[in-house]
């Protein structure tokens, strides 16, 4: 599906890496089919698609469109993440940006039809400098672990079944 933005998103991500002197995956989809300027760039590695479970705990940090399975894994490896929502106004993408964001463990989310240059970078390094969200992330990642999602599941279904 793709979509519209106010900016060269291969030029920004180029920057990205120049200015946090960093690397990034760039993973295909959701829009993002032309990566010829992000090829030969040694810090950037396009790929087509990727285990978000064993990927995510290797990252610093996440950008995403929203999605509740990216969102979820982004919890589960407690890393912080940006939200630029693809399908808002529509779709749950915007939601779960700012639920994350009221919990302290994303940056505020900006729907890619609203973005700009200048805000990516902005939001990018608030993403990768803020402590807060990081201690947060990683807060959160431990509550995930010590559920015991299945047996509260069994032991909800068995209740509703007596």
């Amino acid at each position: 599906m793709p979509f519209k933005s106010k900016f060269d998103l291969q030029e920004a991500i180029i920057k990205l890496t120049e200015q946090f002197n960093t690397r990034i995956i760039v993973i295909k989809g959701w829009g993002l089919e032309q990566t010829e300027k992000l090829e030969n760039n040694l810090k950037i590695k396009v790929i087509n698609a990727a285990p978000y479970e064993k990927l995510f705990p290797l990252t610093k940090a996440i950008i995403h469109h929203g999605g509740i399975g990216t969102t979820a894994e982004c919890l589960r490896a407690g890393k912080p993440f940006f939200i630029c929502p693809i399908l808002h106004p529509i779709g749950d993408q915007q939601f779960w940006g700012l639920v994350g964001y009221r919990g302290k463990i994303a940056v505020r989310p900006i729907p890619i039809s609203k973005m700009t240059e200048e805000k990516f970078i902005r939001s990018v390094r608030e993403l990768l400098t803020n402590d807060e969200l990081y201690k947060n992330a990683i807060e959160m990642k431990r509550l995930i672990e010590s559920e015991n999602g299945i047996e509260k599941t069994i032991d909800e279904i068995e209740k509703h079944n007596s």
